[in-house]
């Protein structure tokens, strides 16, 4: 009887531990990943879209959304300005099917833009005019025109 060589032994090595490591993930998945992301799924469905994206740790801005869903028209366009990178890079899903526009390309005194209206509204008591949100990377803030 002739014993196995260590070279003949490294194929058997491998095949366990290539079957080790898949039986060890096949168990984890259903836990950990699928888990989590119904935690995900329902931490969404509670805040809201504009909370869930924008209302963390690494982005502020959910209430300026909020607030520009609640008092602006659908068919609204938004002027902004600022750093696209970071907060701004979700708005245009958060405020749709309104535009976001930026706000040189508006004259100063325009009403509509494209056969929309502008967005406009009050930031405190007395103080109206067209809304221009500001791109700050991990934030938003929101001016007047």
């Amino acid at each position: 009887m002739k014993l196995p060589t260590k070279t003949a032994r490294w194929p058997t090595f491998l095949c366990a531990i290539l079957l080790g490591h898949i039986l060890w993930g096949s168990i984890r998945i259903p836990g950990r990943v699928y888990g989590r992301r119904m935690d995900n799924i329902e931490r969404y469905l509670e805040s809201g879209a504009p909370a869930y994206h924008l209302g963390n740790n690494h982005r502020q801005g959910a209430r300026i959304i909020e607030k520009l869903l609640a008092e602006t028209s659908p068919d609204a366009v938004i002027l902004w300005r600022g750093e696209w990178k970071g907060c701004v890079e979700f708005v245009p899903l958060l405020i749709a099917p309104r535009l976001l526009v930026e706000d040189w390309r508006v004259p100063a005194d325009a009403r509509q833009f494209l056969d929309r209206p502008i967005a406009r509204g009050e930031l405190a008591p007395g103080l109206a005019g067209s809304f221009v949100l500001i791109g700050l990377g991990d934030s938003l803030d929101l001016e007047l025109r």
